[in-house]
């Protein structure tokens, strides 16, 4: 599978019950890669209405992550990914330029396993800089 996430500077995923998530920008993008792709995304139903604009084939539930295949795209949140990180051959990363008291860190450690393929900024609609990471197995 191909996770997503979205990370502040010191890992965290969630920050006073909050997302770090919303920006139009990324949503836009995360779109973008899963049709070019041309998998499905699979999100919980937390995240569902980020990206209920869509026409992107969308699954939704509690389980994405054990029903995912391998083409399909799951943006996480707040799940850990650690249980799931044989099932995962690239990784992308969105990383915020700031700092948030977080509620939930991630759990994976990009440095085991998987190596960095390709970086890029991006101008967001609530960050004036936001980094793109891909690593891949």
């Amino acid at each position: 599978m191909i996770a997503v996430v979205c990370l502040d500077e010191r890992l965290g995923m969630t920050f006073n019950g909050r997302r770090q998530s919303r920006d139009r920008v990324l949503c836009e993008d995360v779109i973008k890669d899963v049709t070019k792709k041309g998998g499905r995304l699979f999100v919980a139903e937390y995240s569902k209405m980020l990206f209920e604009w869509s026409d992107v084939p969308m699954i939704c539930g509690d389980d994405f992550l054990d029903t995912a295949d391998r083409d399909d795209t799951c943006f996480v949140e707040n799940r850990a990914l650690l249980p799931y990180a044989d099932k995962i051959h690239m990784l992308v990363v969105y990383r915020w330029n700031r700092h948030y008291p977080s509620d939930m860190t991630f759990d994976l450690n990009v440095e085991e396993g998987f190596e960095l393929a390709a970086s890029e900024e991006l101008v967001g609609s609530s960050h004036e800089k936001i980094t793109k990471e891909i690593y891949v197995k």
